[in-house]
């Protein structure tokens, strides 16, 4: 079986290594003045929707978005394997933890959400609504 998944994540980790930022790029970014500078060499480097520049509403969404793409490519490398799980369980904590202070304090965190979890957001939302935590794990639902 590894003989077969491992040529191909490999392939396919060469071919995603094209999205990362090249030197230049990345040179643009850390010798940005403003803020402004910073979105539009992201911009430029493919981060945030094509008809739609980063700004200062949209820049955290664009990166959360690529972040969470990149796990699921990773998860996507090793289906079987749950060793990627360990770099997910951070961002189910951090949605359990807004999910939790939006219950408490009844103003809405969607905003805090963060994509690339073990749980899908809409069951973590949906197991609060209902107070049924079966799809989370026994040490998210006991919190």
């Amino acid at each position: 079986m590894a003989d077969k998944i491992y040529p191909f994540a490999v392939a396919r980790i060469r071919m995603l290594e094209n999205y990362l930022l090249t030197e230049k790029e990345y040179s643009a970014i850390t010798e940005a003045k403003t803020a402004n500078e910073v979105f539009k060499a992201l911009s430029e480097a493919g981060y945030g929707a094509p008809n739609e520049p980063l700004d200062v509403k949209n820049y955290e969404k664009a990166l959360s978005s690529r972040l969470a793409k990149a796990y699921s490519d990773v998860k996507e490398l090793v289906p079987k394997e749950h060793f990627p799980d360990v770099f997910l369980l951070k961002n189910d904590y951090q949605n359990l933890k807004v999910l939790v202070k939006s219950d408490i304090s009844s103003i809405n965190g969607e905003s805090y959400l963060v994509g690339g979890t073990t749980v899908d957001i809409k069951d973590m939302k949906e197991a609060f609504e209902t107070k049924n935590y079966g799809c989370l794990t026994e040490n998210m639902a006991q919190a």
